[in-house]
């Protein structure tokens, strides 16, 4: 459940850029749904569905139209239950961090006009992202004040945790590698580019003649790295740009690449080194845990009492929203 948050805040950090962008008249902004009397409006829910189905997207899950409109609105109605808590316990929102919010997002749309027009023409006004940002930071100290203090982590609870999911952490394989880069910028012609390769190249035959690679990287490489003979030092596969890094791990210790040509430029490379994949130990990772711990209940007491919210509060959906999304 620690979505309802973090979803909010993607929400207004995208609001401008997840709004479909009209060139005729502003359109309608229909109120969709209301929470205890308090509206969600069909701009709302655009901009959510905008920023959740990236969200998912980015972690390679589909949704259809229908599951994104449910998931966003289902968000949006928490987001609210929450401020709404917030208020009665008259929580204050920090108007100092509304204001630079607010700033920030003129700034990013090129001023204060340019962000008008922007959401005007997805039925929102500067004045609706602050009352929205407002009800943002009171889900988050309702959460922090109401949840979040009340969970407690034990060492137990961390070395259980540990215990179930241990084949979740393990450390990646990774190389010790050096190498000499013949940079090549970008734009740059056919000939400079001839010119870089041969350099490698050349580099490659006195390394295979027997000359010290450390001190060819030293004499020829580009890359910052040449005062250290162009150490690299360990790295997991997923560290590096993929062409470099489908040499290095393709390569034995000792062994010495062909040409790699990266968006860098050209590269000979030498693996000084491998280490395998292993197990994390509990105290490699131990305070990665207690946060992963410590989320995992805020998460659940949080579903918790949205439960309790859900099923006391008077939320009406409209059925008709005047040709704004419809909830079901």
């Amino acid at each position: 459940m620690k979505h309802v948050i973090t979803s909010g805040v993607l929400v207004l950090m995208l609001a401008v850029a997840g709004i479909a962008v009209s060139q005729e008249q502003s359109p309608p902004n229909p109120v969709v749904v209301t929470v205890n009397g308090a509206p969600i409006h069909a701009a709302d829910i655009s901009v959510a569905m905008g920023s959740i189905g990236a969200q998912f997207s980015s972690a390679g899950q589909e949704m259809t139209e229908e599951e994104l409109m449910q998931v966003s609105l289902g968000r949006l109605v928490d987001q609210k239950l929450l401020a709404q808590e917030a208020e009665q316990l008259e929580l204050v929102v920090d108007e100092t961090r509304i204001k630079a919010q607010l700033d920030r997002m003129a700034e990013e749309a090129g001023g204060r006009e340019a962000l008008e027009k922007d959401l005007a023409e997805g039925g929102l006004t500067i004045s609706r992202i602050g009352e929205t940002l407002r009800e943002l930071d009171l889900a988050r100290l309702y959460v922090d004040s109401q949840i979040r203090s009340n969970v407690e982590v034990t060492e137990d609870d961390i070395t259980t945790f540990y215990d179930e999911n241990k084949d979740k952490f393990m450390s990646p394989e990774t190389v010790r590698a050096r190498h000499i880069l013949a940079k090549v910028d970008a734009g740059a012609d056919e000939a400079a580019k001839e010119a870089a390769r041969e350099k490698i190249v050349k580099a490659r035959e006195r390394a295979v003649a027997g000359e010290d690679f450390a001190e060819l990287a030293k004499e020829l490489s580009d890359c910052p790295s040449a005062e250290r003979g162009g150490d690299l030092g360990f790295f997991a596969y997923t560290q590096m740009v993929k062409p470099f890094s489908e040499a290095a791990f393709s390569l034995p210790v000792g062994g010495l690449s062909g040409v790699v040509e990266t968006e860098f430029g050209y590269h000979l490379i030498k693996v000084e080194e491998r280490r395998p994949a292993k197990e994390m130990q509990l105290a490699e990772i131990h305070d990665r845990l207690r946060t992963i711990v410590t989320e995992r209940k805020v998460g659940d007491l949080l579903g918790q009492r949205l439960t309790e919210l859900r099923g006391q509060a008077d939320i009406q959906y409209l059925e008709d929203p005047q040709g704004g999304p419809k909830p079901f």
